[in-house]
């Protein structure tokens, strides 16, 4: 059967973590599916970090024959982004998915993927995860991709990057990754999306996200800089959504606005989006999700932010 034989390219981008990436690769060596190439792109400019890195693909080159291992430097510090698209474009596979260098794949993750993908006839397969915090696996909403439909995603989407499983040709159609420090994820799918790309959700959990820390969301000028290269895709493709779901989307957006703002400690700014995600209101579900970010934000913040 093709599903058995096709190739599929694991890409791994990694950078300043070798004491994670080491678990990650074994995830991948330990997968039922036969036919798998890992690309692993190794960003860091520090050059300690990179020589511990390529010494230990080297190492991990030397215990293994079942699947290749290619390996890429060149001195750059792309980002994430730029990096997966490197793996793209040096990959071989017909078939495309991803592990970030401190997550871990259930050896089943690539073969239930491929064969989702080619049963249902798909362009990409998008499945469920297990999250780990501090060594506690917890069942959040995050563990679960939301990608029924494209009104579906731009309101509520949820697709983490390892989720994704694609048909390499999906990848170069939409020009792989967009160059931002965050969402990266997020805005592919609103590319394939748009592309009218075959998408569907395979529910299960088919690796473990390590979640190492909580860190604080600042507004920094990359988080405003990815925050508004994320919205301008959304914003290309309102006029899909109803008229309530164009209010619920500013709602949303709103709130991620005073939470920017707030965490900069711009009282007077946060608050005034918050005022405007009142005038946004559709039902009584919107007036407790802005009552509960007054409440996360404003009375606890070193808890929430």
């Amino acid at each position: 059967m093709k599903n058995k034989t096709t190739l599929v390219s694991v890409i791994v981008p990694t950078y300043g973590r070798p004491e994670f990436l080491e678990l990650a690769i074994k995830s991948i060596l330990k997968q039922t599916y036969q036919n798998i190439e890992i690309i692993i792109i190794d960003d860091n400019k520090d050059y300690n970090v990179h020589v511990e890195t390529l010494n230990l693909v080297n190492k991990l080159k030397s215990l293994n024959s079942k699947f290749e291992i290619i390996y890429f430097f060149d001195g750059n510090n792309r980002g994430g982004a730029l990096a997966r698209n490197k793996g793209i474009e040096l990959s071989r596979g017909e078939y495309i998915t991803f592990l970030d260098d401190d997550d871990i794949y259930l050896s089943d993750k690539v073969e239930k993927q491929i064969y989702h993908i080619i049963h249902n006839e798909l362009d990409v397969s998008v499945c469920d995860m297990l999250f780990n915090k501090k060594g506690k696996f917890l069942d959040v909403s995050n563990c679960y991709a939301r990608v029924n439909n494209f009104n579906d995603f731009i309101l509520n989407g949820n697709a983490y990057t390892p989720m994704i499983m694609c048909k390499k040709i999906a990848l170069l159609d939409v020009k792989g990754f967009t160059d931002s420090p965050r969402y990266q994820d997020h805005i592919l799918m609103i590319k394939l999306f748009e592309k009218g790309k075959q998408i569907s959700h395979l529910k299960e959990k088919l690796f473990i996200h390590n979640d190492h820390n909580n860190p604080r969301v600042t507004f920094s000028k990359n988080s405003e800089l990815a925050y508004k290269i994320r919205t301008s895709y959304e914003k290309r493709n309102l006029s899909r959504l109803s008229d309530i779901q164009i209010k619920k989307y500013y709602l949303n957006n709103f709130l991620i606005e005073s939470k920017l703002y707030r965490a900069n400690n711009n009282y007077f700014k946060s608050l005034k989006f918050i005022f405007k995600s009142f005038l946004k209101i559709t039902s009584f579900n919107d007036v407790f999700k802005i009552l509960k970010t007054i409440i996360r934000i404003h009375l606890y913040p070193q808890k929430n932010i």
